[in-house]
């Protein structure tokens, strides 16, 4: 719910990589849903962010990249964001 908590959170990628593509398609459409609200029809920002969940960027590594771009509004997309990630991760359950 904060920039430190989620900072301060053990993202569980491996669940995150083993998750079904639908997991991951609902996380890059919300992506491009929330940045159509913030900017606009911007493919290659949303693709870049998507990218960035894909290979387990750390939240505040997102936060400076995306700050140019979404200015006031970057620590609560990237709080939303992560909160969508960890969301998918928890509900998959524990790995066996």
């Amino acid at each position: 719910k904060s920039m430190d908590g989620l900072n301060a959170y053990p993202i569980k990628w491996d669940v995150f990589d083993a998750a079904p593509k639908a997991t991951r398609g609902r996380i890059s459409e919300w992506i491009g849903k929330k940045i159509a609200e913030l900017l606009g029809d911007e493919k290659e920002f949303v693709e870049y962010i998507f990218e960035g969940i894909q290979n387990h960027k750390h939240p505040r590594d997102m936060v400076a990249d995306v700050q140019d771009v979404l200015d006031d509004d970057t620590d609560a997309f990237v709080v939303d964001l992560y909160g969508k990630v960890i969301f998918e991760i928890e509900k998959r359950g524990p790995m066996v």
